[in-house]
Order: structure tokens, then C-alpha cells, then sequence
């Protein structure tokens, strides 16, 4: 049996372990390492601008693009605690 059939088969008798091998791929792995990587520049972006410091000061210290770093500055969703 070549590869390709087997997969297949595989997929057939054992639908939910080829869901979950799918969403641990190294693709989604990858997708959600970024996304993590975002949310968490962004919520650091969001503590900077709460200490006061400028959108571009932001901009470069969590490499996000400035026009995020703005958006968040008009947002304010969260308050600097210390």
C-alpha cells in the first residue's frame, strides 16, 4: 500500500486523531507561536503608552507598526499598575 492510500485510510478510520494531528502541526504550531507573540507585544505596548511614553518611543520598542501603536493610544484599554 503506498503512502498516500494509507494516510487516507487513516483519515477514514480515525477522524478525531487526524483532526487533532493536524491542529498540532508544526504550520499551527508556528501560527499560534506569532500569535502569542503578537498579543503579548501588544499588551507590553499597551503598558508603555500607559507609563506615557510617545507612540513611536512604542513603536520601536515592541517592533509593532505604528499605526497599531495608535490605535492603542486612542483605545486605552487597560491602566498602568505598579
Amino acid at each position: 500500500m503506498c503512502l498516500h492510500a494509507t494516510i487516507k485510510l487513516f483519515q477514514q478510520l480515525f477522524p478525531e486523531v487526524w483532526k487533532k494531528a493536524e491542529l498540532t502541526s508544526p504550520r499551527s504550531m508556528e501560527e499560534g507561536r506569532v500569535e502569542g507573540k503578537h498579543e503579548a507585544n501588544t499588551e507590553t505596548a499597551q503598558r508603555l503608552l500607559a507609563m506615557g511614553l510617545s507612540a513611536e518611543q512604542v513603536a520601536k520598542a515592541t517592533q509593532l507598526p505604528l499605526e497599531i501603536i495608535k490605535n492603542l493610544s486612542n483605545s486605552k484599554k487597560i491602566k498602568f499598575r505598579m
